[in-house]
């Protein structure tokens, strides 16, 4: 997987959270990856404190897969 951008920003409207499945809502800040995997353009829009998490995990465990709201939103510190 290739990453060509990893930000945080600010919801213009609502998603959902592909960490925990709960909403991000308007005006809430998000984590942003755009990735390139198996040759197609990705886009992943989770919490501040699920990617936080998220990296943790893939630090630990590079081969992990994650799937759509499998998760429970960590508490915010």
């Amino acid at each position: 997987m290739i990453c060509l951008s990893n930000k945080v920003v600010k919801a213009k409207h609502g998603h959902k959270c592909w960490w925990c499945g709960e909403e991000i809502f308007p005006g809430e800040k998000y984590r942003r990856w755009i990735c390139i995997a198996d040759r197609c353009l990705t886009e992943t829009k989770v919490h501040v404190e699920c990617g936080d998490v998220w990296d943790e995990d893939a630090y630990d465990y590079p081969d992990m897969e994650c799937n759509f709201a499998q998760h429970v939103r960590p508490v915010m510190k």
